[in-house]
């Protein structure tokens, strides 16, 4: 862990929360001076949340899919199948040489 150095100062909390205070009742926009970022309208944040959890859903979707092959082993015995048929068809070109 680094040591704070000793000139190096908070801000004294109760001036803070006073200025913080004074800026918020204050009609000064701060996304107007570009503190703030400008927010975006409830229906564009809606659209973005609807659509990220759209894609969400349909990628859980497809590794629920993966995972219920992995668990039937199915791309395991398929596997298999083709080292059989790989063995089998070398011996026969083999046989054929």
């Amino acid at each position: 862990m680094s040591k704070k150095s000793k000139d190096t100062k908070a801000f004294p909390l109760n001036e803070t929360l006073r200025d913080i205070a004074i800026l918020r009742s204050s009609d000064i926009e701060l996304s107007k001076l570009g503190l703030i970022p400008k927010s975006s309208s409830s229906q564009e944040v809606e659209g973005e949340v609807s659509d990220s959890v759209k894609l969400s859903y349909e990628y859980v979707a497809e590794a629920k899919k993966v995972m219920a092959i992995a668990n039937k082993g199915t791309v395991d015995s398929l596997a298999d199948n083709v080292e059989s048929l790989r063995g089998q068809l070398d011996k026969i070109s083999q046989g054929l040489s």
